[in-house]
């Protein structure tokens, strides 16, 4: 495992599973071998600093209007958008489906209906609300999800929210996603050399949690536990903060599911 690049926490893992079945764990020269991997292994959070949300939104504010937009820069808006006012993972955007889906006046709700990384027997399935931003429409989620599910309406072959941009337009998969959070990401002059898609998640919390109760962000973020959020994604931002996202943050939420929403793609399209 160490030669295959694992970290310390995954040998330890393995280490403890051995040792469920005798003493060799605990072997001296194992002990010594782990502290050593320790040492030269040890986990740590990716980013120092992370970059500030402003700078995203500045050029998200650019791609206006969306009506004029080629197909791959709508999609790759929008998911960007996702990623920026839900503070979740590409694993999430990747599930949602627009069978579980519920639109009304100014809100879109998406029921999670696969098992997450966040979930678990106390942090269960949960429901996305995407709420519209009517301070800013050129960044605003819920008018650009409306304008991409018109777009794709006699396109899609599948349900989930995303498909690809050229035929058969099929459901793309999260790394597809992530690369289209990355392009924007790098138009909007972030260094992606350091910086990935998944860093949207702590940018956005960040930003937000400088200005939101920290069990808003928990919860809006799907993080069971506080520490991990503080460890891992809780970052000083390197440029000037944006009062923007804050705004964003506030218009997302996220609760656990207490109902499965199902419309019919022709009424929600509309």
């Amino acid at each position: 495992m160490y030669k295959k690049k694992y970290g310390y926490s995954a040998i330890n893992t393995a280490r403890a599973a051995v040792s469920s079945l005798n003493d060799v764990g605990s072997h001296p020269l194992v002990c010594r071998f782990m502290r050593g991997v320790f040492n030269l292994r040890t986990s740590c959070p990716r980013y120092t600093y992370i970059w500030d949300v402003s700078l995203v939104l500045k050029y998200l504010r650019t791609l206006a209007p969306s009506t004029g937009l080629k197909l791959q820069s709508l999609s790759a808006k929008l998911a960007t958008l996702c990623a920026l006012v839900t503070g979740h993972r590409c694993q999430t955007f990747h599930v949602m489906d627009i069978k579980h889906m519920q639109i009304s006046e100014g809100k879109a709700i998406f029921h999670i209906a696969p098992l997450l990384k966040t979930n678990s027997p106390k942090n269960p399935i949960s429901t996305i609300t995407l709420r519209a931003y009517r301070e800013d429409r050129r960044i605003c989620v819920f008018t650009c999800l409306k304008l991409y599910l018109k777009r794709t309406k006699h396109l899609r072959s599948t349900t989930q929210l995303f498909i690809s941009n050229y035929s058969p337009h099929s459901a793309v998969t999260k790394d597809t996603l992530a690369r289209w959070i990355k392009s924007m990401l790098n138009k909007a002059g972030i260094d992606t050399n350091v910086y990935k898609a998944h860093s949207t998640r702590a940018a956005a919390s960040s930003a937000a949690a400088r200005s939101i109760d920290i069990a808003q962000v928990l919860k809006t973020s799907g993080w069971s536990r506080e520490q991990t959020f503080a460890k891992f994604y809780n970052k000083p931002i390197g440029f000037i903060q944006s009062p923007v996202i804050l705004l964003l943050i506030r218009s997302a939420t996220v609760k656990p599911a207490t109902k499965f929403w199902a419309n019919d793609f022709s009424e929600v399209a509309k």
